[in-house]
C-alpha cells in the first residue's frame, strides 16, 4: 500500500490537480467494465482525495476569516 508523504512547507498544494484527479476517479468507477479490486482501490484513492481537498478548504476559510478579522 502506497502512502502519500506528508507536503513540505514550500511545497505548493494543487488544488486543480487533486480536483482533476477525483474527476478522473469518478469517470473510472462510472465505468462498467471497472474490476471490483480496481474499483475498491479507485474508491480508497477517491476518499483521501475529498479528505486532502475538505481539509485544504476548511484551512482556506480559517485564513479568509482572519484577513476579514484584520481589516475590520
Amino acid at each position: 500500500k502506497r502512502r502519500r508523504k506528508p507536503m513540505a512547507k514550500n511545497e505548493q498544494f494543487d488544488y486543480a490537480a487533486k480536483v482533476a484527479a477525483l474527476e478522473d476517479i469518478i469517470a473510472k468507477l462510472q465505468q462498467s467494465d471497472t474490476a471490483i479490486d480496481e474499483a475498491i482501490r479507485l474508491h480508497e484513492e477517491g476518499k483521501k482525495l475529498v479528505a486532502e481537498l475538505n481539509a485544504y478548504l476548511e484551512k482556506a476559510e480559517v485564513t479568509i476569516r482572519a484577513i476579514e478579522t484584520e481589516s475590520v
